[in-house]
């Protein structure tokens, strides 16, 4: 039979005819492994039943030896018994032979051999004698080890010298009680195996029998189901048990009879259908095959243009058309398939152009970046002529900026204007969207809305919190644009936009409303801690302003450094905070007029700590505190807390220790008064290399000599005490 290439071209065309070829195979297969397993389950389960009667058989037949061999022991206990002088002849006779041996064992002394060999002679219980004595037979299982257990039958007997002091001891012969060896009687092709009361094996016909006996111990537990499977060197077997009850007539435990038989030769009338059944599928197969090109063959083609094209409207090509001429459904299917691939071309072209648009805005918080963004994206949306965006001022709100770009350079062209009543009033009033015609834009819209070179305009008032903020212009004309379908009438233009430019307005609005409360936040944030600041300085009437004159220095000396906008951020923080340590520090040592106490002073070296722990709760604050921390060490060494050196100090710190020095020098002090610059500049260049890094004096040294330092506010009028000027040289006790 000759197949086409092409019905095997492509996945899709592989796809279908495997998908119509299994749906016709699957079921016959299915049918016919349900078939096997049915049959195979039900020869499983006769093999079960079977074994479960013949066991039953195998046991009772085993009691009823147990039951002969009694016999026989009560017989040569009568024998025992009576003395006759014909007794020895008589247990030496034939008959005896299903028995190993016979012993009489006296209840003290050595057992007397009556026929065989009895060897290692079994332990009697307390129990096993008082079952004796009352008349019983006991069954004994002995095991010795590497030697298989052995059976031994007891029965109470006395010596012709001295009756009822002992017991007749007799060993069964295995292969009579349990029918296996020589004198096999077990059903075919079974297997015996018998265990104790403790799943030991007593007697086993396999030739390694230990695997059998750990798998029926969890089997052989008296309940309900008799029937299990268990595997030996790779062979199954199919096994039923039955219990046989020893105790009320031998005083012994119950023993578990097993028989198993090998699962192959329980499953051996389904080998037959094993070798019929891969031909089966073969044969199935084949004519599946065939009747499955034919069909495939006629519908392969469509299918296959159309998952072609499928694909490449995947990849965004929404130009493609699918061409198919079978009049029939795969027809009609193509032409659907066309439509909407013009369709979702229109919609991803405008939702791909928006989210451009969306990603551009929303990634800046930038007032003017925004708006220059909109300016270059908003003509790839609509389809006006011109744009013009006018925005409300941050301070006075009829001070606005209108922005707009060139069309030959597409430079960005910002124009201040005044916003009037009467054109805010209309923005007011027309919340949504409004369009103006050329003609009704009076002298008082001139300013924000007139465009020359526009016929209409589409007007879209931005509100940020109920609030006018801002305005979106677009202006239409006749003259063709850049989209494909700008040549339309204007009217068409401005209605299609008129559902496209509201979202992007609003857009707009939420990047304003993100950039002001960003602008908010960061004044917030600022305000806070400079409320902070001035909270620690008020501490002491001498230190009033500290903080923000020393991160005015700090941020000065950072600025000639060339520091980033982030880290003078993270110094301005700083300086703000360095000194909120102070909070635990009593105010009498603050203001104390006259020299330190040893123990004053070390409280005092604390407030750096204290400050390092006050802020470690705040996460933002995180890269704030080594420079809290840090702000007394000195650059040399011999600084507090840490005793840290050169450029184990962060950069922050050594800034701010300048800073701080500079001011606490320069700034009346209760037991000191101010020294003037010149001198504060000495000490500072004095100690470069030591207390400060040079670096940092070199950057302070910059200041333009006409830089004066702002006068702090006067003080309280407090006329301190005449005292002893406190140490300065390492500014430690200056607070």
């Amino acid at each position: 039979m000759k197949i086409e290439t092409t019905i095997f071209r492509s996945k899709v065309a592989r796809r279908i005819f495997t998908l119509f070829v299994c749906c016709a195979l699957i079921p016959i297969t299915a049918l016919a492994v349900l078939s096997f397993r049915q049959v195979a389950q039900e020869l499983k389960a006769q093999g079960h039943m079977r074994l479960q009667r013949a066991v039953k058989a195998v046991g009772m037949g085993i009691i009823e030896r147990l039951v002969f061999l009694e016999t026989e022991l009560k017989n040569a206990e009568l024998t025992l018994h009576t003395g006759a002088k014909d007794g020895a002849t008589t247990l030496k006779d034939p008959a005896w032979k299903r028995f190993r041996g016979l012993a009489f064992v006296p209840q003290h002394g050595d057992p007397e051999g009556l026929y065989g060999t009895v060897s290692h002679t079994p332990f009697v219980s307390r129990n096993e004698w008082e079952q004796m004595r009352s008349g019983k037979t006991v069954v004994l299982v002995h095991s010795v080890r590497n030697n298989p257990p052995r059976v031994f039958m007891l029965r109470a007997a006395g010596s012709k010298n001295d009756p009822g002091k002992g017991f007749l001891l007799g060993e069964a012969d295995p292969a009579y009680l349990f029918g296996v060896g020589n004198e096999n009687t077990l059903p075919p092709m079974t297997e015996l195996c018998v265990l104790d009361e403790n799943n030991n094996i007593i007697v086993s016909s396999l030739p390694v029998p230990p695997p059998l006996g750990t798998r029926v111990g969890g089997k052989a537990d008296g309940t309900t189901k008799r029937q299990f499977e268990w595997e030996q060197n790779g062979h199954r077997y199919l096994a039923a048990w039955w219990l046989a009850f020893l105790k009320s007539r031998f005083a012994a435990p119950n023993w578990t009879v097993v028989l198993s038989q090998s699962k192959s030769l329980v499953l051996a009338p389904m080998s037959y259908f094993k070798k019929i059944f891969p031909l089966v599928v073969l044969i199935s197969f084949w004519v599946v095959l065939f009747l499955s090109i034919i069909q495939i063959r006629r519908n392969l083609v469509p299918l296959e243009q159309l998952k072609e094209g499928a694909q490449l409207l995947g990849q965004g090509l929404f130009d493609m058309r699918v061409t198919v001429t079978s009049k029939d459904e795969f027809q009609d299917l193509a032409r659907a398939f066309n439509t909407m691939a013009g369709q979702l071309a229109k919609q991803f072209r405008t939702l791909k152009t928006r989210a451009e648009i969306d990603r551009a805005i929303l990634s800046t918080l930038d007032t003017e970046r925004i708006v220059e963004t909109t300016l270059d994206r908003i003509p790839l949306l609509c389809r006006c002529d011109t744009v013009r965006i006018g925005v409300a001022g941050k301070k006075a709100q009829d001070a606005w900026r209108l922005y707009e770009k060139k069309p030959d350079s597409g430079q960005l062209i910002r124009t201040h204007i005044d916003m009037q009543p009467e054109t805010a009033q209309k923005l007011l009033e027309n919340r949504h969207c409004f369009t103006l015609p050329a003609r009704e834009i009076t002298p008082a819209y001139a300013s924000l809305l007139a465009q020359p070179e526009a016929e209409v305009l589409l007007v879209l008032p931005i509100f940020v919190r109920k609030a006018l903020c801002g305005v979106i212009v677009l202006g239409y004309s006749q003259r063709p644009g850049q989209n494909p379908d700008d040549a339309s009438p204007v009217r068409d233009r401005i209605h299609k936009d008129m559902a496209e430019a509201p979202p992007l307005r609003d857009q707009i609005a939420v990047a304003f409303s993100n950039a002001r409360l960003l602008d908010e936040l960061e004044k917030l944030n600022w305000g806070a801690l400079t409320a902070l600041a001035r909270t620690v300085d008020t501490k002491s009437p001498w230190t009033a302003g500290h903080s923000e004159r020393v991160t005015k220095v700090a941020l000065y000396i950072a600025g000639k450094l060339g520091l980033q906008k982030a880290e003078l951020d993270r110094l301005r923080r700083a300086g703000l905070l360095h000194d909120i340590g102070k909070i635990g520090i009593p105010s009498a040592i603050l203001d104390k007029p006259g020299k330190l106490t040893d123990e004053e002073y070390e409280l005092i070296k604390t407030h750096p700590r204290l400050g390092e722990r006050i802020l470690q709760p705040i996460e933002a604050y995180a890269d704030v505190i080594p420079i809290v921390a840090q702000h007394h060490e000195q650059f040399g060494g011999g600084g507090y807390p840490d005793g840290l050196a050169g450029e184990d100090i962060c950069l922050g710190a050594r800034i701010l220790a300048v800073a701080d020095v500079f001011d606490a020098l320069a700034s009346e002090r209760p037991y000191r008064k101010g020294w003037d610059k010149k001198r504060v500049v000495d000490f500072i260049k004095k100690n470069a290399g030591d207390q400060f890094d040079p670096a940092i004096v070199r950057a302070f040294l910059k200041a333009p000599a006409k830089r004066k330092r702002k006068t702090p506010p006067p003080l309280p009028a407090v006329t301190p005490p005449a005292i002893t000027p406190r140490t300065t040289a390492g500014m430690e006790q200056t607070p």
